[in-house]
């Protein structure tokens, strides 16, 4: 599989389109113009956003075809990819806690619940995933 960076706004945009419902009125032309965001494609369509927030800090969002097992191994590797790669320390996300699915993938990826955030609307429950943390679960490089 391979896994790239893109600013590919045709390529992301269609990925995206699949996802309006969540998303909303999201602006994609100015985040992919921002070199601090990282996009992620890989040959199957899976795209992975890491939106920045501080020196390190990134907020992941998960646009996935793929399910169940095949979806964990590719989103692993998507993850590593960016930590090995990219001054990737810290990944959050905010998943909404009427999504199950979702929620099982994050403690699937190695991300840490930090509970739900009630005040958020729909509630989110915060998930992290450090470096090191993904290192302990899945190795220091996912790349054989």
């Amino acid at each position: 599989m391979s896994i790239v960076r893109t600013q590919d706004y045709d390529a992301v945009g269609n990925i995206l389109e699949t996802y309006r419902d969540i998303i909303g009125g999201f602006d994609l032309g100015p985040w992919l113009s921002d070199d601090n965001n990282l996009a992620f494609i890989d040959d199957t369509g899976n795209l992975g956003l890491l939106e920045y927030d501080t020196p390190g800090v990134y907020n992941s969002h998960m646009f996935f075809c793929s399910r169940g097992r095949d979806a964990i191994n590719k989103a692993t590797e998507m993850i590593g990819n960016a930590f090995e790669h990219y001054p990737v320390q810290v990944m959050r996300g905010y998943t909404d806690v009427s999504n199950r699915a979702a929620r099982w993938m994050d403690r699937q990826l190695g991300y840490t619940s930090y509970g739900v955030l009630s005040t958020l609307n729909p509630p989110c429950e915060l998930f992290i995933l450090t470096k090191k943390e993904f290192e302990v679960k899945h190795g220091k490089s996912t790349r054989e």
